[in-house]
């Protein structure tokens, strides 16, 4: 079954045809709807007390009116139930990673100037622009590196890092230092390096000039007053809903452009699936990772999963075909979840081997 699950994992960021790489319409998205009902199939997940979290969440989401998004999340419930069965983790990620190696000979190419794939902002390898590469290529060696000794566990971050600078995904590496700051055991350490990660990074956003926090802000600020208990579609009708308390960045949005999310995967939830839909994920992404971790496995999905909602504070990868790796890797780890509601000390806190 892992074997099975890896090949299409192995395809899920090698995919391309140009004409249709879009997030909305792409293959990987094809690719997942045809193979994880299949696998399914042969599935016998284990069911834990903390997954009626789930439920209640995807009912938030069968609530909306469109199709797509009810389609998406069922896609990754999908991947989350399948996870729940694997006894292997390793083969799957392991062919993820290969997967998001392939796309590097696509990424030198584009450096040199050849344009033979079709994207928007490159390098972006295979993928469609340059920060979906990067988060994928970050969720990936996150997750590999506790399988490896540790050379080979520097050298999948070291080559992370250099497609995420390369491509430009500055959230991307954000998380990177992130998990790499939660990773480290001494306390002392951890605040000094992530004190010093903010200066560094206020440091570079002042130096660079890029306008990706001056974009940010004012979609972060005025998707608040779009929030209510059961959430909505609102993405069509903003601003026209409220004034925006702060201006919006012309060239995202204006009469014929509306960003499709906030370019946060939290306040996104929060404002299409409302409180409740919110609160519900929370509350099973919190419950499954404050379990034990008791195998190599357990920790490549804790910061797999770590990763990617750190990535989600700055994009958007829940809304991309890749966020099904990390659906199965949060139902891998929920095999291990026995309490609906654990202590939340212990997110960030490493306890077992």
């Amino acid at each position: 079954m892992a074997n099975r699950t890896g090949l299409v994992f192995l395809l899920l960021p090698v995919l391309y045809w140009g004409a249709l790489d879009h997030p909305s319409s792409s293959p990987r998205w094809a690719l997942l709807s045809i193979a994880l009902p299949v696998l399914w199939l042969y599935c016998k997940p284990q069911w834990r007390n903390v997954h009626w979290f789930g439920v209640v969440f995807l009912i938030a989401v069968y609530s909306t009116l469109s199709f797509e998004t009810p389609w998406r999340f069922t896609l990754f419930a999908l991947a989350f139930i399948i996870g729940t069965s694997l006894e292997r983790l390793k083969p799957v990620v392991v062919l993820f990673f290969i997967g998001i190696i392939l796309n590097i000979p696509f990424v030198v190419l584009q450096i040199l100037g050849w344009e033979g794939v079709l994207h928007t902002e490159g390098p972006a390898g295979l993928f469609f622009n340059g920060t979906f590469l990067a988060d994928a290529a970050v969720l990936a060696a996150i997750s590999i590196s506790p399988l490896l000794t540790l050379p080979l566990a520097i050298m999948a971050l070291l080559t992370a890092l250099s497609v995420s600078l390369v491509a430009g995904g500055k959230g991307a590496i954000i998380a990177l230092g992130m998990c790499g700051v939660i990773a480290i055991p001494n306390r002392t350490i951890k605040i000094v390096l992530a004190l010093t990660g903010l200066l560094l990074l206020a440091t570079f956003f002042v130096l660079s000039g890029s306008n990706s926090i001056e974009v940010r802000i004012p979609l972060w600020v005025n998707s608040l007053l779009l929030i209510d208990f059961f959430g909505g579609s609102f993405w069509a009708l903003y601003p026209t809903v409220h004034d925006a308390i702060l201006p919006t960045d012309k060239g995202i949005f204006h009469s014929y452009v509306r960003p499709q999310t906030a370019h946060n995967d939290i306040l996104t939830i929060s404002v299409e699936f409302g409180i409740i839909g919110i609160l519900s994920l929370s509350a099973l992404v919190v419950g499954i990772i404050t379990g034990p971790k008791k195998t190599r496995e357990d920790w490549s999905a804790y910061y797999g999963v770590l990763a990617f909602v750190f990535m989600g504070l700055f994009n958007f990868p829940l809304f991309t075909p890749t966020g099904a790796f990390a659906a199965l890797l949060l139902g891998y780890l929920s095999r291990n979840s026995v309490r609906i509601f654990p202590d939340p000390r212990r997110i960030f806190i490493r306890s077992g081997k």
